[in-house]
């Protein structure tokens, strides 16, 4: 997967910026469709809107972001729609700049960029404003029980383990949003996870041993608000990793409530990194989610590897 990245003078290009934005009708549970118009009619404050464009299916924002000749690609949806036009940008042979709209289940990744969650205009006036920043992304090359080999871009978390089985139940939900939405699926993900063996590089340093989850942090906070990674910057060069041991399911719940705010850190369960670089390997399945996306459930080798300053993003900050 080829990629290059060139910082810009986006600002010389005055109100010309062509924009695209990407909307998602399915995010938030199909919050997405009913603010179509709302989106729309504060879209036509932005000068020189190219496209907007619904998605019709999981993946074709990559190809939207990749294709257009658009030099701000916006992406209006949650967590996973961000993700996608975050790869579609990086895999373009243009150099692009990515704005958010967050109408999500989770917006984690907004809310670094202090963006708050189904506030378009507000969203609407940073993108007009046009205060840019700078945002890591992580690259993930992982393999299935098969062989078969994959690469993926993110840009706020991973999480490999009990967190990204809680993702994928919460698929299956489909009237709820947010930390309520994370919570019924963490207690659904209770009575069936088996905690798996894994080896655990942390920039070359190995832990071997039965780990519930590893949680890899650019953004804070994954399934809406959860402080996995509180200390966590988008643009410090540096994962946070969030390594916790095999616990009783009364210790799960002991902890959980400190996860929403950072302070499960204090447990001896759990342990805290900094690093460039992850590698996990098992002989059991392992299921990832990247941005909330799962990108599987038979997983045996994932390697994680950081770019700095990879991606140029709208902030409100």
């Amino acid at each position: 997967m080829a990629y290059k990245f060139i910082l810009s003078k986006w600002f010389a290009l005055g109100n010309d910026l062509k924009t695209h934005i990407v909307l998602n009708p399915f995010a938030g549970r199909w919050k997405g469709a009913k603010l179509y118009h709302k989106i729309a009619h504060y879209a036509k404050f932005l000068k020189q809107i190219e496209k907007f464009q619904l998605t019709t299916a999981p993946g074709e924002a990559i190809q939207i972001a990749k294709e257009t000749n658009a030099e701000l690609v916006v992406a209006a949806g949650g967590d996973g729609t961000v993700n996608e036009v975050v790869n579609g940008i990086l895999q373009s042979s243009n150099e692009k700049l990515l704005g958010v709209i967050p109408i999500g289940s989770g917006n984690d990744f907004a809310k670094m960029l202090n963006l708050k969650p189904f506030k378009i205009k507000l969203a609407i006036e940073s993108l007009k404003r046009r205060k840019i920043t700078t945002s890591d992304v992580g690259l993930i090359r992982y393999s299935d029980y098969s062989g078969n080999f994959y690469e993926r871009f993110f840009i706020n978390g991973v999480g490999i383990g009990f967190d990204a089985m809680v993702a994928n139940e919460s698929r299956k939900i489909k009237h709820l949003r947010g930390i309520p939405l994370y919570l019924l699926s963490i207690f659904r993900t209770l009575s069936k996870y088996e905690t798996p063996e894994m080896e655990v590089y942390i920039d070359g340093k190995l832990i071997k041993d039965k780990i519930f989850l590893v949680a890899i942090g650019n953004g804070a906070s994954a399934g809406g608000g959860f402080l996995l990674t509180p200390d966590a910057r988008i643009n410090d060069g540096l994962f946070d990793v969030c390594l916790v041991n095999d616990l009783s399911i009364f210790r799960i719940l002991q902890v959980l409530p400190t996860v929403l705010k950072g302070k499960h850190t204090n447990y001896p369960e759990v342990r805290m990194f900094k690093a460039k670089e992850i590698e996990v390997r098992s002989n059991s399945n392992l299921t990832m989610h990247a941005d909330g996306e799962i990108l599987g459930t038979e997983l045996r080798w994932i390697k994680i590897t950081m770019i700095p300053s990879a991606i140029e993003v709208i902030s409100n900050k």
